[in-house]
């Protein structure tokens, strides 16, 4: 499960897929030097990177609060280490579906992007 801007998922559903913090790729720039053999490697940091989630929406869930929800940037808490925090930002629309045809069961699939790779204790929260 998650958290995001304060609210928990089972607010409004279940998490049927949930994200699972990664170590971020590092962003490099490799300088090839013409007539040589070697290249120079420049560091750039940290890359940006997506944690995605599907999540299904309640029978008796507000689906114009859940929409709501599901947008903007805030902080992005998961259930397997619930004592940090990543601010995660949703810039894609979230679309609710149907899970299986003929069902009236909706889920959502939703990128979280995450700009700053690190996370922070919940205590140093701003």
């Amino acid at each position: 499960m998650l958290s995001f801007k304060g609210v928990h998922a089972s607010t409004y559903g279940t998490v049927l897929t949930a994200p699972v913090f990664i170590r971020a790729d590092r962003a490099v720039n490799l300088i090839k030097i013409e007539g040589s053999d070697i290249a120079y490697r420049e560091d750039l940091g940290l890359e940006p990177y997506i944690l995605k989630a599907r999540i299904m929406l309640a029978d008796n869930a507000d689906k114009d609060a859940f929409l709501a929800w599901l947008s903007g940037s805030g902080q992005l808490i998961l259930d397997e280490d619930n004592t940090k925090y990543v601010t995660a930002y949703i810039d894609k629309q979230v679309v609710l579906q149907r899970l299986t045809k003929g069902a009236n069961v909706k889920v959502a699939d939703v990128e979280f992007l995450v700009i700053d790779p690190f996370r922070y204790a919940l205590s140093e929260a701003d």
